[in-house]
């Protein structure tokens, strides 16, 4: 039997398997937002969640979402003068939600029920689309013009999927929220609430946790471990679907292109972190997380390189990763600081944000750097191309910096320990 024949077999065996039909059973399940075309479109995503902060909307949750969000968000923070006291002086019965007010995606306003602040937060909401040049600057400078600091707190948030970073001018003032927390205060806010919601709210929201956990977070594990039995068993067959695919998903190349380089780059000590997104991918040095090991015994993971695939684009950065250990977070991103001249995006004295921190940055294709008569093969080709520069260049400098200051910790505990004797 030829290697055709064999995959052809396999493919032919992959639509009689059980957990294949199962697989289409889960994809072909009812939901309502996947029928109005709308699991990634940010207009309907702020629509919904404007309703749902609204408690004078008919969803019959009142002010409990919105609550739930803002005492569980706003805190991490620890913005100066907007604490947990702060928030207890809201009234949650006298709200405002905006929609596309000054171009602001959403923004809450909830009045003080004694003589504080009342509390503005602008949200501006990016599933797909990148943040646009002076965009944030120009919403947060709309907010502080009509709403003056003697009255009202500012809390601007930055939602995406997986939490970035803004751009760098605009990190000191917008907060990053992912869809991750999001979807926990949902979900908390709809099991505590669900026996008192009407049958069709608990239908709309039942459907809208699961278009976020399959389509914006991509975590639903029964579907996971599927598609992982199924790609064991037949992974040559899914290989060639995808390679004749008409619609070729080119993230899935550009993705699956450099995990092979990083698989075959074993001897620099590149270890693939997760694979939880599929437009990311994330991956580990031994040498970086060596020093973690060591300057910071309490924290399991505090820093990765995350690579960011879109179908015309792909970057790649070094970031801190969110952890309830601020001060790992500020002692880590202290050092990085001192040594900018490696770490091109750790300027700032001091960044605001507890989510992702990117410390270093570089684009491994660039929309403006190709032409539409290159083919995906050439696109592919030149990410891989500019990930091996990279190996060969930067990495280099960042992972030798962290191999150094994990000799110095040694040696520093070594002479600490025969000074002692």
């Amino acid at each position: 039997m030829t290697a055709e024949e064999s995959i052809l077999d396999n493919l032919n065996e992959l639509i009689l398997d059980r957990d294949f039909r199962q697989l289409c059973s889960k994809s072909n399940e009812f939901n309502l937002f996947r029928i109005i075309k709308s699991e990634k479109n940010e207009l309907k995503h702020s629509n919904v969640l404007a309703w749902l902060f609204n408690p004078n909307e008919n969803h019959g949750l009142g002010s409990k979402f919105l609550e739930e969000f803002v005492f569980s968000t706003i805190p991490k923070y620890h913005i100066e003068n907007v604490n947990f006291q702060s928030l207890y002086l809201l009234d949650f019965q006298n709200v405002e939600v905006r929609r596309e007010w000054k171009k602001i995606d959403i923004l809450i306003i909830i009045k003080s029920s004694d003589k504080g602040k009342s509390l503005v937060i602008p949200i501006e909401n990016k599933i797909r689309a990148r943040e646009s040049k002076t965009q944030l600057g120009q919403y947060y400078s709309d907010c502080t013009q009509v709403f003056n600091e003697y009255e009202y707190s500012i809390v601007p948030i930055f939602l995406t999927p997986e939490g970035e970073n803004p751009s760098d001018e605009n990190l000191d003032t917008w907060n990053v929220c992912s869809y991750e927390d999001l979807l926990q205060v949902l979900e908390h806010t709809f099991e505590d609430n669900q026996s008192i919601l009407n049958q069709q709210v608990r239908f709309f929201i039942s459907n809208y946790l699961t278009l976020l956990r399959r389509n914006i977070m991509e975590e639903d594990k029964s579907i996971i471990e599927l598609c992982n039995r199924i790609y064991e068993k037949y992974g040559k067959a899914i290989d060639l679907i995808n390679q004749y695919s008409v619609v070729t998903n080119n993230v899935i190349r550009y993705k699956n292109a450099l995990i092979e380089v990083i698989e075959k780059k074993s001897d620099l000590g590149l270890v693939k972190t997760e694979d939880k997104y599929k437009n990311y991918l994330k991956f580990c040095t031994n040498h970086i997380s060596d020093y973690i090991k060591q300057a910071f015994p309490n924290v399991s993971k505090l820093i990765e390189y995350s690579i960011e695939f879109t179908e015309e684009d792909v970057y790649l950065r070094l970031q801190i990763v969110p952890s309830d250990n601020k001060a790992a977070r500020d002692d880590l991103y202290c050092l990085l600081h001192n040594n900018a001249s490696i770490f091109n995006k750790a300027k700032k004295e001091k960044p605001s944000t507890q989510g992702w921190i990117s410390v270093y940055s570089m684009k491994l294709l660039s929309k403006k750097d190709t032409s539409d008569e290159d083919g995906i093969e050439a696109k592919v080709e030149s990410v891989k191309n500019n990930f091996s520069l990279f190996l060969e260049g930067d990495f280099k400098k960042i992972d030798g910096f962290f191999a150094r200051k994990t000799s110095e910790s040694v040696v520093t505990v070594y002479s600490e320990n025969t000074s002692g004797n």
